[in-house]
């Protein structure tokens, strides 16, 4: 097996372990706290898997298979040298340089899963001219490590078509490369970090039987080869007859330094990675203003600080000024997380009181204002609230630079002399501005990983590995589906409500949900209206990099049917139920009515009140018991004490309301008949009365004199009704009397009934608005009781 450098694999195991400081210009540097940080053991690693179809290197000026021994078949003229970073190399010209080994008794090795490994680099600028194939066996078939463009891709035949998995690259750079099937998912990693997802599903196709070689630094074809890489250099390559997880990548790639030099801060170098706001250039002062925070971020995976608007770092820039005064690169790693546009100017990493520069955001823009040839100018670029961001500004002298991501966003010229800042202002704030007398303003709300000053104009090339080197080149929010209700694969009978566990889900935002395309959220029924067959609710979001977040929860299901309401009758102690429903296939449909118990109050009171309760706790007179339980409807008449209250209907009642003088738990009780006839002078008719008086009522006291007619109760209490002497309605003016209006209510909690003294049946009415009767002629005497 060809040797492989270890320097990448020892300056990650030297970051990792130690947790003593952060590389800077390729070298670990020393950190600043006065006591080293305790060294602690690192976790057991994944062992890098050895290939065991292919393994190609290039030691001794030739292409050797260390796996199997396959015997390589040479292309044109490649040039085979030493690469001071990577070992032993094979280069070709783009034009009929390459190298295949056969592979007709390989591919049944490869049906199930399989992994490519490719070590490359290509010797010209992106993009390139169509289709160029690197690692590569897929003639009508089979699989490829190719370019395309100024992106990289990996692509394989299956399901019936190529699926493919892309991500753009850099040219004269160095990549490890390592592509994977698992049966479902084509996965394509690049210096270890995983670049894109396809799904992938069905069988491989392989490629024709007179292109069955895999080669390296162009493709197969029935005559040799094709689609011949662009100029490269390539260090190795491999197949291996499984998907190799994630973690064995990571091992793979260790062993390869493709790491790209990244420019050291000569000004002023802040990382927050340690826990402490230290400068570690030149050791600058730092005065705290607030109350910042350092603490661990999960999308970075390393501590930041995070500033609430009201917070600040000054760093004591002063004799320092002149290194940034005919040059300056400003890099600052944030996360605004405060509502845009801001409500004012809100600086990020400043010092421009009256002069200087500043990174800094207003309205929904990121900008670099330099204080130039009299005057501010800027250069601005839009962002996203609560998206991470990797701003760089530079000045050469004629023209100010904002580059966002590692990308040039805007260009402004400012040729003149740098206006230095306010004299007693010339620190460099963090998360606000430098103001008079070394204080802060123009606060900010974010997360602040690094801020670095230098003392020149950076290149775009060093920009962009400023940019790698902060945020990643494939940055991962971690942002993943840990499960849901309901669950891949599940096959659905009945309705479920969706529920969604999400891995930091606090680093997305604009969740989405849709099933079968239609919106639904998480809470919501999964189910009613699903026909049988295949369903899909899809999971979209945006990440904390501006990436987009994608889950699929496929499941099956019954015909489910939707629910259109119930209905119930009831009375008599009988309930009908009935029920709503429509399959989606229009099969028959089964309700299932589950039985329930009804609660019913056992005693309570009732009694009289001036006015209506508002709490079942209420002052009252006249209070009885009320024994057993209050059931509705069940027949039963209970007297209350003011029964004998309500006044007798005079020579002609009109039909009314029910009385307001009795009412329990909101049923009405006292109702009077329609228009009922009586007999001057004559006692009213009632239900249960006599006008003989009953031996249980031989002590109670007689009706007046000046009454006629009395009528006695037939049951306790002992009640009699009298009625006075009426005039003819024709010699009598016409006069209404009402009586004083007075309520019985009771503290029954659940609704019971309260029959009517002068009927045995109770009113059913749920909210009755009783008034007294209303009589003509002669207002009859108040009756005793």
């Amino acid at each position: 097996m060809p040797a492989r450098p270890q320097r990448r694999g020892l300056r990650v195991l030297a970051s990792s372990v130690l947790g003593l400081g952060a590389v800077a210009g390729g070298l670990l540097a020393a950190p600043s706290q006065a006591e080293p940080a305790e060294v602690t053991a690192a976790p057991a690693a994944v062992a890098a898997p050895t290939p065991d179809v292919l393994d190609v290197g290039f030691a001794g000026g030739r292409a050797a298979d260390a796996a199997q021994s396959l015997a390589p078949t040479t292309y044109g003229a490649p040039t085979y040298g030493t690469d001071a970073k990577q070992g032993p190399t094979m280069a070709v010209d783009g034009v009929d340089d390459a190298v295949g080994f056969p592979f007709e008794d390989q591919w049944s090795k490869l049906t199930t899963g399989l992994s490519v490994e490719c070590v490359f680099r290509i010797d010209t600028a992106m993009p390139v001219t169509g289709e160029k194939d690197l690692c590569s066996d897929k003639e009508v078939g089979g699989i490829s490590v190719y370019v395309n463009g100024a992106n990289l891709g990996f692509m394989a035949h299956v399901g019936g078509g190529y699926k493919s998995a892309l991500t753009p690259i850099d040219g004269n750079r160095w990549y490890h490369v390592v592509a994977t099937w698992d049966g479902s998912q084509v996965k394509l990693y690049v210096n270890g970090d995983l670049a894109q997802t396809t799904a992938a599903t069905g069988a491989l196709q392989l490629p024709v039987a007179t292109s069955r070689r895999f080669v390296v630094g162009a493709d197969a074809s029935p005559t040799g080869i094709g689609q011949v890489a662009p100029p490269a250099t390539f260090a190795h390559s491999a197949v291996f007859s499984r998907a190799v997880s994630a973690e064995e990548v990571d091992a793979l790639a260790a062993e390869w330094d493709t790491g790209i030099p990244v420019p050291a801060a000569d000004v002023l170098d802040v990382d927050f990675a340690d826990g402490t706001p230290t400068d570690r250039v030149l050791g600058l002062e730092v005065k705290t203003f607030g109350s910042p925070t350092i603490a661990h971020d999960p999308a970075l995976d390393r501590d930041v600080v995070t500033f609430d608007g009201n917070d600040a770092y000054g760093y004591a820039l002063t004799p320092h000024w002149g290194q940034i005064t005919n040059a300056v690169s400003i890099e600052c790693t944030f996360r605004y997380t405060g509502q845009l546009p801001p409500s004012a100017e809100a600086d990020v990493c400043s010092g421009k009181e009256a002069g200087g520069y500043s990174i800094y955001v207003n309205e929904d823009k990121v900008g670099l204002m330099a204080h130039i040839g009299g005057g501010y100018k800027t250069a601005r670029s839009v962002i996203t609230a609560n998206r991470w961001y990797h701003v760089v500004g530079v000045w050469d002298g004629t023209e100010i630079k904002l580059y966002v991501n590692g990308e040039l966003t805007a260009t402004t010229a400012a040729a003149g002399a740098l206006t230095l800042p306010a004299a007693t202002a010339r620190a460099w704030t963090l998360g606000g501005d430098s103001s008079p007398n070394a204080g802060a303003q123009f606060y900010t709300q974010a997360k602040l990983a690094n801020a670095r000053l230098y003392g020149r104009a950076l290149s775009a090339d060093e920009v962009r590995a400023l940019d790698i080197d902060a945020l990643g080149e494939h940055p991962d929010a971690g942002v993943a589906l840990t499960s849901s209700v309901p669950a891949v694969g599940d096959h659905l009978s009945e309705p479920v409500e969706l529920a969604v566990d999400i891995a930091h889900e606090d680093n997305a935002t604009g969740w989405t949900y849709r099933l079968d395309g239609e919106p639904v959220a998480p809470g919501e029924p999964i189910g009613p209206g699903l026909a049988a067959g295949d369903h899909v609710i899809a999971v979209t979001a945006t990440d904390v990099f501006g990436q987009q977040v994608d889950f699929e929860i496929t499941f099956t299901s019954d015909a489910i049917p939707t629910g259109g309401g119930t209905d119930q009758g009831e009375g008599k102690g009988v309930v009908q139920l009935s029920a709503i429903a429509t399959s989606p296939d229009g099969s028959d449909v089964t309700t299932t009515f589950r039985e329930a118990t009804a609660s019913v109050a056992d005693g309570g009171m009732q009694g009289v009140v001036t006015a209506p309760p508002t709490t079942l706790d209420f002052d009252h007179e006249q209070g009885a018991a009320l024994e057993g339980a209050q059931t509705p409807d069940d027949d039963r008449s209970t007297r209350s004490p003011s029964s004998g209250d309500i006044p007798s209907s005079g020579t002609t009642s009109r039909s009314v309301p029910p009385s307001r003088a009795s009412r329990s738990s909101g049923r009405a009780s006292s109702t009077p008949s329609a228009r009922s006839a009586s007999v001057p002078g004559a006692p009213p008719r009632r239900s249960g009365s006599s006008s003989r008086r009953p031996a249980a009522c031989a002590t109670a006291r007689p009706c007046s004199t000046a009454s006629s007619g009395p009528r006695w109760s037939t049951t306790a209490p002992c009640t009699c009704w009298c009625s006075a002497p009426t005039r003819s309605p024709t010699t009598s003016p016409r006069a209404t009397h009402r009586r004083p209006r007075t309520r019985t209510t009771s503290r029954t909690r659940p609704t019971t009934t309260s029959p009517s003294p002068t009927s045995p049946t109770p009113s059913t009415s749920p909210r009755a608005r009783p008034v007294a009767p209303t009589t003509t002629g002669t207002a009859p005497p108040r009756p005793a009781t």
